[in-house]
């Protein structure tokens, strides 16, 4: 890799321990690197994402002030604070199938697992580096919203000779079409590629389109094959829940949805959906655990707010009232009060507002 792009890349490096930060710095600097930053806390790395841009971020899920690694990931991509043409590299002490298949969801441009060698490192950083930097403009039209100016230029990379991004590209331009939603467009592209080969990406973007265009029975075949293969299994049963509930079989949405949520438990949106059903087929039990599962992950992530907490209080009120089991009533109790001490304690503007708005309707009447 050119030395050039090693000089002039910015590196923000997101790590808690002292000597962590330096082992990165002394080896990253010898690797050429020279504009390097560093960020000990969640806080600090989304200020510095916001005063300036990055070529690639190396973020540790072990972050205990405020944010962990996977929420600041969550919150960076949901807000935009990065662009698609930065690289990301999540690493992580921390191997549980829970966390790796949550993290994976967001899709980073690497995982890695502490420990791990300078030379790992190296290798993943020029990969992610060199192709961001080669398809820089591609993901420049992304970025500024240009999915069609992105499909022509994609194309025209595709037809030269020499290319090394094919099945990247593709990826992209499959991407692409679907948020033009370009339906037959889609489905036709997706086949032609997995006529070629059988990327696992190719199977759920045609999926996808089946679905857009109310081909459900297509879909939902695609889907059983899906479910078996260990690669397309999580995304299978999401995309089979969300099928389900817009066929309206609740109680089989919730079926796919539970699974996907033991699965990755960090995806709030399913749990939120997965609640959802769960109230419609009258499973107060259900709704309860998973607002339970909401209040715990959404804490200081981009989805905390007052809604997490009183939703999972009026379950648990909803749930106590379905049982007639003194201890179990007793327990719903405890954490349903302690959920409304978190929502004083953590939202205390808002409280001291509603209090205000009290005081002035006192001085009114």
């Amino acid at each position: 890799m050119p030395t050039k792009i090693y000089s002039k890349a910015k590196i923000l490096i997101v790590e808690e321990q002292p000597l962590a930060q330096s082992y990165m710095k002394q080896s990253l600097e010898r690797l050429g690197f020279r504009q390097l930053r560093f960020a000990d806390h969640a806080i600090s790395a989304k200020e510095q994402c916001l005063s300036e841009e990055f070529d690639l971020i190396v973020c540790s899920f072990n972050l205990s002030k405020h944010q962990d690694g996977y929420q600041l990931y969550e919150e960076l991509r949901v807000k935009q604070l990065i662009k698609s043409s930065t690289g990301f590299i999540f690493i992580s002490a921390e191997t549980s199938g829970s966390l790796v298949h949550s993290v994976l969801e967001l899709q980073p441009d690497d995982f890695l697992v502490k420990p791990f060698t300078i030379q790992e490192l190296k290798i993943r950083i020029e990969r992610i580096l060199k192709r961001k930097h080669d398809l820089q403009a591609v993901y420049t039209f992304i970025d500024d919203g240009n999915d069609s100016k992105a499909i022509k230029l994609i194309d025209s990379t595709l037809d030269k000779k020499g290319n090394n991004y094919s099945p990247i590209l593709l990826r992209l331009k499959g991407d692409a079409l679907l948020r033009l939603k370009r339906v037959q467009e889609s489905k036709d592209f997706f086949k032609s590629v997995l006529d070629i080969q059988k990327f696992a990406w190719a199977k759920v973007g045609l999926v996808e389109a089946l679905i857009a265009n109310n081909e459900h029975i297509l879909a939902q075949r695609m889907l059983k094959t899906m479910l078996e293969r260990q690669e397309t299994r999580l995304v299978a049963l999401d995309l089979m829940g969300k099928l389900e509930i817009k066929l309206n079989q609740f109680e089989l949405a919730q079926g796919f949805l539970s699974q996907a949520a033991k699965i990755a438990p960090r995806n709030i949106s399913r749990q939120k959906s997965l609640s959802t059903v769960s109230l419609i087929n009258h499973d107060y039990e259900k709704s309860y655990s998973t607002q339970k599962d909401i209040a715990s992950f959404a804490k200081h992530s981009i989805h905390d707010h007052p809604d997490v907490y009183l939703n999972a209080a009026r379950a648990g009120i909803d749930f106590a009232l379905t049982t007639d089991q003194t201890d179990q009533i007793q327990r719903i109790s405890r954490q349903t009060n302690q959920y409304i001490n978190d929502l004083k304690n953590s939202f205390l503007i808002i409280q001291i507002k509603l209090k205000l708005m009290y005081l002035m309707h006192d001085f009114i009447i």
